[in-house]
């Protein structure tokens, strides 16, 4: 069950963590999350629906979109009550070349009752639109 949980941890945030539709109020779709972020110093929080690792991600409260180009996180599951934590990292980066990039900072953890906390940590570097 633990690995489990976890492997549907990292699939959430690397498959969907910066996908989200331009559609009108993405944030009340039953299947959004909201992830906060850093970049460049300014708090943001990307709307994620969908699936896909490089999905671009929809700005709270903004017609702005954030286009990943590259993810490097890290995952730590901890089990409620103690235990051995088990921690995962996941990195990946889109062959071409991008310019104009900013770094995005994630630093946020969800806790399951009866199961645990996840966190994640790690940085997302992309452009957001309009450029």
């Amino acid at each position: 069950m633990l690995r489990r949980l976890l492997v549907l941890s990292v699939l959430l945030l690397a498959c969907t963590a910066f996908s989200a539709t331009a559609g009108a109020a993405p944030a009340n779709s039953p299947r959004a999350d909201v992830i906060p972020a850093t970049c460049d110093g300014q708090q943001v929080e990307f709307i994620v629906i969908g699936n896909g690792a490089f999905s671009p991600g929809h700005v709270a409260g903004t017609t702005s979109v954030f286009v990943p180009y590259s993810i490097d996180i890290t995952v730590t599951f901890t089990p409620e009550g103690g235990g051995e934590p088990f921690v995962e990292s996941d990195s990946a980066t889109k062959p071409a070349p991008a310019t104009d990039l900013m770094t995005c900072d994630i630093n946020f953890s969800a806790t399951f009752p009866g199961e645990g906390t996840v966190s994640f940590v790690g940085t997302v570097t992309g452009f957001f639109t309009p450029r």
